[in-house]
């Protein structure tokens, strides 16, 4: 399905509206931080990526040639494929936590906790990360989990927030 330019410019401004919810700020976790703009309910989206998707393969090929700050903003999507845009954003920011607010499922962010306005949003970088990949963090290096564990952990845990009965945006 090809969307017309008017979709096109819709789906845009859903995006700055996203990025426009965030502040990045120093964090007393790491470095800088993403906070909250906005109150969140368990369940809402908070974000998504909708950058481009690369096969894990061939991100891993590509990674030496893309400055180290940069590369560190991909992400994993769904499986094998990577979520990666050269742009930084806010969101590409977030700090990870063993104990985080957010659920990174398959491109989205989900609030897995109640989120206020002043909060630092948290991710478990294992769900971010490939297998391949170990970053250093203020917790220890932390490496991915292999693509069908990461899909397995992420679904059961998005089934059990949205299975209390809790609203999704």
């Amino acid at each position: 399905m090809d969307l017309d330019a008017e979709a096109l410019q819709k789906l845009a401004a859903v995006t700055v509206y996203i990025e426009n919810d965030f502040d990045i700020k120093p964090s007393a976790i790491h470095g800088l931080g993403v906070f909250s703009r906005r109150d969140y309910a368990v369940g809402d989206v908070v974000f998504f990526f909708r950058e481009p998707i690369f096969r894990e393969e061939d991100f891993e090929r590509l990674a030496p040639e893309i400055p180290e700050l940069v590369s560190n903003a991909a992400a994993r999507f769904v499986g094998p494929y990577m979520s990666f845009d050269i742009k930084l954003k806010s969101i590409d920011y977030i700090n990870h936590n063993n104990d985080p607010n957010i659920l990174y499922h398959c491109g989205i962010g989900f609030a897995r906790k109640p989120i206020a306005v002043g909060d630092e949003l948290t991710a478990d970088y294992h769900y971010i990360l490939t297998e391949s990949e170990t970053i250093e963090t203020p917790d220890g290096d932390i490496t991915g989990y292999p693509a069908q564990e990461t899909l397995k952990r992420t679904t059961i845990e998005l089934l059990q927030i949205l299975s209390r009965g809790e609203k999704t945006a």
